[in-house]
């Protein structure tokens, strides 16, 4: 649901139904948002899981594995963080309302958060995986 009030941000979430999202807002106009019902969650079950931006596209991966998504929104599909001066810093875990209140929190476990600033190929994502078993 939208709480926030159109605030300017890139979001990668988890739906209530498993499945992934990840968006790009500019304060009210939604640039992009890609969705998957892959839904590749499994309770008491880590997964590995990537979004990859690398510049026009988004794709996201499951324990190496590309998943199926489709954007329902592309406004822009190349607005990212550096094309939206409102964001001058990052949250994990929750989301920062334009009145500066968190909300939205998320409710489990997070492991090895990394951050790049360069898009992996799938050949990478799937060594990464490899490697953080």
């Amino acid at each position: 649901s939208e709480t926030d009030g159109g605030a300017t941000r890139m979001q990668m979430q988890i739906e209530t139904d498993g499945d992934l999202r990840v968006l790009v807002r500019d304060t009210s106009v939604l640039q992009w948002d890609l969705y998957s019902d892959a839904s590749p969650f499994t309770s008491g079950v880590w997964t590995h899981i990537a979004a990859v931006f690398n510049g026009t596209d988004c794709v996201f991966y499951a324990d190496g594995s590309l998943l199926a998504s489709t954007y329902t929104t592309t406004t822009d599909k190349t607005s990212y963080f550096n094309d939206l001066p409102a964001i001058d810093n990052g949250r994990i875990g929750d989301l920062e309302t334009v009145t500066g209140v968190p909300v939205q929190f998320f409710d489990g476990s997070m492991d090895k958060v990394k951050i790049y600033n360069k898009a992996y190929t799938a050949a990478e994502i799937l060594a990464e995986y490899n490697n953080d078993l």
